[in-house]
Formats: structure tokens, sequence, C-alpha cells
């Protein structure tokens, strides 16, 4: 017999002396495709801990970052068209997750004082949330060198914390 609640983000199916639990999630990359058009819109405001999570935090990276005579960037990846989205750009699910990425987290980390740790936080759990959704095999998580790309075994995993 199949129980489900459909408007629940988990489910049981029982299967006779065994519960096994079903995870119901969207699209994972258009969800940060979505995240990252709503942080960047003017429209919106996101707040944590009383700062700002804002955009402008990752326009002022990329100025920092491709500022010339600098040498060696701190996120080579990031381009104009990651922070100064067009509308074909906000369609392109490849910049919402370099632009939500540790890399990126972390260069906002360094570069953007205090009042950017809750920015830093937020993409530090964007990249963390998207990278447990997007395990694809048993293998990429080694070779992509990220914990939280490894298979998930169990419901118990301390990596899924976070998302409580």
């Amino acid at each position: 017999t199949i129980h489900l609640k459909m408007w629940s983000t988990k489910s049981t199916i029982r299967i006779p002396k065994k519960i096994v639990l079903f995870f119901f999630f969207s699209d994972p990359p258009h969800i940060m495709k979505t995240i990252r058009n709503c942080l960047a819109s003017k429209s919106r405001q996101l707040w944590n801990n009383g700062k700002e999570i804002k955009w402008s935090h990752f326009t002022t990276l990329y100025e920092r970052d491709t500022a010339p005579g600098l040498g060696i960037r701190m996120v080579p990846k990031l381009k104009l068209e990651h922070v100064k989205l067009s509308s074909f750009s906000k369609m392109r699910v490849d910049l919402a997750a370099q632009v939500l990425s540790q890399s990126v987290a972390n260069a906002i980390k360094l570069t953007g004082g205090e009042e950017a740790t809750e920015t830093a936080k937020f993409v530090e759990m964007c990249d963390m949330w998207f990278d447990a959704l997007n395990v694809h095999n048993y293998t990429h998580g080694i070779h992509a060198r990220k914990d939280f790309q490894h298979p998930y075994k169990s419901g118990d995993d301390k990596r899924l914390a976070f998302m409580d």
C-alpha cells in the first residue's frame, strides 16, 4: 500500500515491515536560477541576522576582481554576464550555479567586510543545497573534491543537518 501526502516535502511508502522515506523537490538547477534572479532583483530584499543579503556584494566583488593591475583573480570564472544580467543570462542555469558557489562565497568573505557576512553565508548555503541535490553517481564527489556531492546513504547523514 502506498500512502503519500501530496503537499508535504517528505512522504513515506509503507512496504510490509519496512518504511521508505521519499523526498520530492522541484528541479534544483532551475531553483538555483530563481534564487539568483530574486537576489538580483531590485524589488526584493533579503535579510538575515540584521544584515541585508545584497546583489551589490557580487557586483563589487566582480569590479574588485577585474580591476586593472591586480594580476591573479580570486574568482576567474566570474564574468560580466554573471553579475550584469540580461534577459538571456537570467535564463542560464550555469551562470546561477557559478555565482552561488563556494568560491564566490569565499571571495565575498575576503573582500566584502562585515557587511557582506550574511551574503557569503547565504551563498555557501545555496552551494551546499545544490550539491546535496545534485548527486548523480557514486564517484562524482571524489573527483569534484566536494563532500556534499558524495552519495547520501542515510536520512541521518550529518551533511543534511544544515537543511533543518
